[in-house]
């Protein structure tokens, strides 16, 4: 209750502190999504090798980027790196403000060709498409960002079986299943509703039990309903948005947010997620780094879904 009560200042910072004492904090778990997505990483590579060697299938991702934004060329830097170690093709296009009729055109292509497994247009998009029309492009058998409207869907319903599912989202429900953290009859609370992550998360934790709340920035009483939560997952694209009066003690939090500030002692680019971390894991019981922590599994989900398209390429 005394935790409940606090508004965050310095002081109460350090009140913060010394309401957790040594042996508490030591209690902390660190929720660090790079084992995990080693571990996905080191099967994956097993069933590309087989892929290749007994059906000559060479599992092959199409990334479609449409922003010169700093953060969209870093995910894409990083899909090309793990597209490398695992050892699937990524093929890579980069388009300088683009017609609807000229995307169109290039996903129909990759649509059509049976060597192409995957096929991710990636977000955030310019504001001038429709974002349903743009995913749409994408045959649902190779949407694998989980976002095209018939695979999201069939994910609405228990037992729908849509071809793929959210990489974030999976990587997610993976952290929170390798670190035994219970959702069934737990109240979570999603900040963020975007198709990427907040709401094909809000239906897969309510399959498996969860009672969900979605809010974003803009919800009404959010610090309020933030602190009511088991576990707080946070999408909100807003830098160090939660903080520690936002949440109650031993509170499970999964940071989603890769935001780039500048840091006043470099004045270089550096990464930070949704939540203050260094305020919030004083109260907190596990709370996911960034970067470290939901970012790689996203990755590994992704590579996971595309070799998974070239498996049912064995059946055509």
């Amino acid at each position: 209750p005394r935790l409940e009560s606090l508004r965050l200042d310095s002081h109460n910072l350090r009140m913060l502190r010394n309401l957790w004492n040594e042996n508490a904090l030591r209690k902390l778990s660190l929720l660090r999504g790079n084992p995990i997505a080693s571990s996905i990483v080191d099967q994956l590579r097993g069933r590309v090798v087989d892929l290749k060697a007994f059906y000559d299938i060479h599992p092959k991702l199409a990334i479609l980027q449409v922003s010169q934004r700093l953060d969209t060329a870093c995910y894409v830097r990083a899909k090309k790196r793990a597209g490398q170690t695992i050892g699937v093709n990524v093929l890579h296009r980069s388009f300088n403000e683009p017609t609807i009729t000229e995307l169109r055109d290039y996903v129909d292509e990759l649509n059509s060709d049976p060597r192409v497994h995957g096929i991710i247009i990636q977000q955030p998009l310019p504001q001038y498409f429709n974002k349903t029309d743009i995913l749409d492009m994408v045959h649902p058998s190779k949407d694998v960002d989980g976002l095209h409207s018939e695979n999201l869907r069939l994910l609405k319903i228990p037992n729908g079986n849509p071809q793929f599912v959210s990489c974030t989202a999976q990587g997610i429900v993976e952290m929170l299943k390798s670190y035994k953290i219970e959702v069934e009859g737990k109240c979570v609370v999603i900040i963020g509703r975007s198709l990427l992550v907040g709401i094909p998360l809000s239906y897969m934790l309510m399959h498996k039990g969860a009672h969900v709340a979605t809010c974003d920035i803009n919800t009404q009483n959010i610090e309020q309903i933030s602190r009511k939560a088991d576990i707080v997952i946070v999408a909100a694209g807003c830098p160090n948005l939660v903080q520690a009066e936002w949440v109650k003690p031993g509170v499970v939090v999964i940071d989603v947010g890769i935001n780039f500030l500048e840091d006043p002692s470099t004045k270089k680019p550096k990464i930070v997620g949704d939540v203050a971390f260094d305020q919030v894991k004083y109260v907190a019981s596990a709370i996911s780094p960034v970067p470290g922590g939901v970012g790689p599994l996203t990755v590994a989900m992704l590579f996971s879904n595309t070799i998974k398209g070239a498996e049912r390429a064995i059946q055509s």
